[in-house]
């Protein structure tokens, strides 16, 4: 799973468009709504009712998509200089929240490594997301999830660079099947069983993330690993 890809592709996106923001209801492009001039890049934009399986979310849940509606607000800047985006100075804030919403369609594989899994779908009955970028970082600063089907927590912190790709992570994905699911859903039991994450201080899986956002790297180690030795 990959959080803050999306703030990745908001940034990444102000280099390239020049339109003004948009508010209001349903699904919407980064591009459309970025407003860059010679001084700045931004996205501010309060959108309600976004049909999240119009946002193309696989590309950033590794193939899997996303069902539901959802309330996205966004509010980002950066100054530029000689038509360069300085990323490390941008701030801003955004946020997402949905109710009654899915991950995966009981067709769409999750892929990994190379290879493509049946994982069915992960109901979720209530998901916030909060990040901040400010004094060269984006973090995620408010997880909140209830779902039947899993305990899911993610922590992330991007140290930003003006070289986008050059910007370090460090960041966390702790998981555990929800009781019942191997019943429920066998395949997608199984896939959570077989990640090859280590179970960490918290009694859940975790996967370490860290590398560059141009050269990510998810490993199969407890994040608390290093403070413990």
């Amino acid at each position: 799973m990959r959080t803050l890809l999306a703030l990745t592709l908001i940034l990444t996106a102000c280099d390239s468009h020049t339109t003004e923001p948009k508010k209001g209801e349903g699904a919407f492009e980064i591009g459309d709504v970025v407003k860059t001039t010679s001084d700045e890049a931004r996205i501010s934009v309060e959108r309600s009712a976004v049909p999240l399986e119009e946002m193309a979310f696989d590309r950033w849940l590794a193939g899997l998509p996303m069902r539901g509606m959802a309330h996205m607000t966004i509010d980002l800047s950066a100054p530029r200089h000689a038509d360069r985006t300085l990323f490390s100075r941008a701030r801003g804030t955004l946020a997402f929240e949905c109710t009654d919403c899915q991950i995966g369609d009981d067709s769409a594989q999750l892929e990994i490594a190379g290879q493509k899994l049946d994982v069915g779908h992960l109901d979720i009955k209530s998901l916030a997301l909060r990040g901040t970028v400010d004094g060269g970082h984006a973090k995620l600063t408010t997880w909140e999830l209830a779902s039947p089907d899993v305990k899911l927590d993610i922590s992330m912190d991007i140290a930003l660079a003006d070289d986008l790709a050059a910007s370090k992570i460090e960041g966390c994905i702790r998981f555990a099947p929800a009781s019942g699911l191997d019943k429920r859903r066998p395949k997608t039991w199984a896939v959570l069983q077989t990640t090859g994450a280590n179970v960490d201080h918290s009694g859940m899986y975790s996967i370490r993330i860290t590398g560059t956002l141009g050269t990510p790297k998810r490993l199969a180690q407890a994040c608390d690993a290093r403070a413990r030795s």
